[in-house]
């Protein structure tokens, strides 16, 4: 078998490749990551800008509904009356996180994550931008 390999190629001619092909190949790769960058750069910045916007009204919903809620008084009886406090620790505690707007604050740690892995992405993508103008 490898010498019917052998006598295959050795009757192929030479290909002849054009001059600069190599060049013209590499620019193209060139110019499409430079241009996927640049398109994943723009979209991760206009998440980073809506979660951003996103994030400062879940703050100001979050900031209300532990107004609202009635958790700020309940809480600030741990530093006002705290012997009190203690000797009904157990309801205390109950009435403490029942006040509590845990799907508020969820909702706000969900922006903050997405606002925060977008800030991440693009400053990757501005870190390549970088690096493929230095080459």
């Amino acid at each position: 078998m490898p010498d019917n390999f052998k006598k295959l190629f050795s009757q192929l001619s030479e290909i002849h490749i054009p001059d600069g092909l190599a060049d013209k190949i590499a620019k193209e790769i060139n110019h499409r990551q430079r241009r996927m960058i640049f398109i994943k750069s723009s979209l991760f910045v206009f998440t980073a800008l809506f979660s951003g916007v996103l994030l400062f009204l879940a703050t100001a919903s979050t900031r209300v509904a532990f107004v609202e809620s009635g958790f700020v008084q309940y809480f600030s009886l741990l530093f006002s009356d705290a012997s009190a406090v203690f000797e009904s620790s157990g309801s205390f505690m109950y009435v403490l996180i029942q006040t509590l707007p845990a799907f508020k604050i969820a909702i706000t740690t969900g922006v903050l994550i997405i606002f925060l892995l977008t800030i991440r992405w693009t400053l990757n993508n501005l870190r390549k931008i970088n690096l493929l103008n230095n080459l």
